[in-house]
């Protein structure tokens, strides 16, 4: 019941909007790592799309079924976004030398971070409920969907992906995880009781 519940979350389109957005800040943070490291055009969409998408695409390789071919595949919404993103920053980058010397540069690397590692551990957890899979696999997903993309940025760029050296972003998706089964759990169990 639950899982085709979110299954048709899912299709909302204002819930694909927001996963969109998630993909686009996410792929942000990478983006503006690509320009402190002198990444041409190329490289910045490319670090762009393995943060952006990463994660999600490793996600969708396990579950595989319905989640296959990969989402990003099928609807350019994702690859126009990141696209979008790298063609903007890049253009701020031009017309400023000192644009990744700033302190605004460094807090909005900061916090893309930040928020689109959150979204997208939410919306990891989100598709391992509705993928209908055993309930140790949605933290899984959470942490997969998130930091997964961060640790494939790291391998490209030849640096050992910190989720790996004490980072706890992957434990805090989890967590994140196993505190959506809880809420499901108790709002499946008030809905049976009535």
């Amino acid at each position: 019941m639950i899982a085709s519940e979110m299954s048709e979350l899912l299709r909302w389109p204002l819930f694909h909007a927001v996963v969109v957005l998630a993909v686009a800040i996410y792929a942000l943070n990478a983006i503006l790592i690509a320009v402190e490291s002198g990444y041409d055009l190329w490289g910045r969409f490319v670090l762009g799309c393995l943060q952006g998408l990463g994660g999600g695409a490793l996600r969708d390789f396990l579950i595989g079924g319905n989640r296959l071919p990969l989402s990003f595949m099928r609807d350019p919404a994702f690859i126009g976004a990141i696209a979008g993103v790298t063609l903007v920053v890049s253009v701020l980058s031009a017309s400023r030398a000192d644009f990744h010397r700033s302190a605004a540069f460094q807090r909005t690397k900061k916090y893309a971070d930040i928020c689109g590692f959150a979204a997208l551990a939410t919306v990891g957890a989100c598709i391992g409920v509705a993928a209908g899979v055993a309930w140790f696999w949605v933290p899984v997903f959470a942490a997969l969907s998130s930091a997964g993309g961060g640790a494939l940025r790291d391998i490209a760029v030849m640096k050992a992906p910190t989720t790996f050296r004490g980072v706890i972003f992957e434990e805090v998706a989890a967590f994140g995880g196993l505190v959506l089964l809880a809420a499901i759990h108790v709002e499946d169990r008030k809905s049976t009781r009535l």
